[in-house]
């Protein structure tokens, strides 16, 4: 089996508008089959990713091992509550032209 260097990240668009903000995970060390390590992937909200018919609160995914091009795709679980900000402050003419807009 070839040691993995590096992996592709790709989400469909999704009700949250989250994308990676780099679609690729460079490890420092090579992972050997049968080995493990711990990774971080930095999200971004973007129109772009924005999908308002997707109600299913979660974010179809694909990673690509890039030494195998061996592709797994999963369904990632999201809770509404890590999309609020604690202490976030709205003005209130925002917040109605806000609800106004909503379909």
């Amino acid at each position: 089996a070839t040691p993995v260097q590096s992996l592709a990240i790709q989400l469909n668009k999704n009700g949250f508008g989250l994308a990676p903000s780099n679609p690729q995970i460079n490890f420092g060390k090579s992972i050997s089959n049968g080995g493990s390590t711990t990774a971080s992937l930095v999200l971004v909200a973007t129109p772009q990713m924005y999908n308002a018919q997707d109600t299913s609160g979660g974010i179809q995914a694909a990673i690509k091992n890039l030494a195998s091009n061996n592709v797994f795709y999963f369904n990632i679980p999201i809770s509404l509550e890590v999309v609020f900000a604690a202490g976030a402050v709205m003005e209130v003419q925002a917040l109605v032209a806000a609800w106004k807009g909503i379909e």
